[in-house]
């Protein structure tokens, strides 16, 4: 009777001791799905593609981030991001009258891009606003800080191939570069200043210096030269006693 007991006491464990161990074995199994999944969602929200480029002309960045299943780019930064009268660049080549008045600062410019079997992301759209022009697009990585940007009508390979260069993380965004950019001093003149600076450049001659009324009835006295019996000698006089405007203004005179 004992022998029995101290058997089904030992199949007792043994039973546990299986069970424990395929509960081990289970939640190891989730738990490394688990990691799979969290590793797959990370790849697939960070491309190597993504972050911020700078464009062929280095005067704009463009900022590469997921959008859904595809790749869209955003103007990030501006080297100049104001118009010369203070205000903020307008997409005015827009063939759509209604959206000539969207910002060039944070506007998209890619969009629709599909990552492809060779690596690059094809079958997207580029918009340039300095021509208000769109086109076909694809990225290819040549280096990690190098990006390949094809911009194509119907066909790639007649397509332009551009070069762009990636920035550093912290680069200001075109909003806070425009904060801190000075507009010119022109553009900060009220119109009272302008009318102002209008009547003194008005009073001052170009050369610089001011005319008293003494000298400006003295310059307005027609010249009477002296009268001689020599012609020569007055026509040499004459010719001698020209105002040096007059000699520039007729160079043949002297023909």
């Amino acid at each position: 009777m004992l022998i029995r007991r101290v058997r089904v006491l030992d199949l007792v464990k043994m039973g546990f001791a299986i069970m424990t161990d395929r509960t081990s074995k289970l939640h190891f199994a989730c738990l490394a799905a688990v990691m799979m999944a969290i590793s797959a969602g990370s790849a697939a929200a960070d491309p190597r593609e993504a972050g911020i480029w700078y464009d062929d002309s280095g005067k704009g960045a463009v900022r590469l981030t997921v959008c859904g299943d595809k790749l869209c780019g955003h103007i990030y930064w501006l080297k100049e991001p104001l118009y010369p009268d203070g205000k903020p660049l307008r997409d005015r080549h827009n063939p759509n009258e209604s959206q000539r008045t969207r910002p060039i600062c944070g506007l998209q410019v890619i969009g629709g891009l599909a990552p492809m079997e060779g690596g690059e992301w094809d079958s997207g759209w580029i918009y340039d606003p300095k021509e208000g022009k769109s086109y076909s697009v694809s990225i290819a990585l040549a280096d990690m800080d190098t990006l390949k940007v094809t911009g194509y009508l119907v066909m790639k390979m007649m397509g332009r191939t551009l070069t762009w260069k990636r920035a550093p993380d912290d680069l200001p965004p075109c909003a806070q570069n425009a904060a801190i950019t000075v507009p010119p001093k022109t553009a900060t003149k009220t119109p009272a200043a302008a009318k102002a600076a209008a009547q003194q450049s008005a009073k001052v001659p170009a050369d610089g210096a001011s005319v008293t009324p003494a000298a400006a009835s003295a310059k307005a006295a027609p010249k009477t030269p002296a009268k001689t019996t020599d012609k020569p000698s007055a026509k040499a006089s004459a010719k001698a006693t020209a105002p040096a405007d007059r000699q520039e203004q007729l160079p043949w005179a002297e023909k």
